[in-house]
């Protein structure tokens, strides 16, 4: 069990707060430009969230997240 620093628990809020971790790890990897990650919770409920390194790099951050 783990607690999370998170408003609320939502699918959407979780992935974000998972990339958002994932994100220094993948920052200096030559070539990525695009990190998505994507969270199902139940077969039905499941939500990919995308941020573009390269627009993060620039200042111009850019999350998206799909449902």
């Amino acid at each position: 069990m783990a607690l999370l620093p998170l408003v609320n628990t939502t699918t959407e809020a979780i992935a974000a707060y998972l990339l958002d971790e994932l994100r220094p790890c993948l920052w200096d990897l030559p070539g990525v430009q695009l990190v998505e990650l994507h969270l199902a919770e139940a077969p039905d409920t499941a939500v990919t969230v995308s941020v573009d390194l390269a627009a993060v790099r620039t200042g111009s951050i850019d999350l998206e997240i799909k449902e």
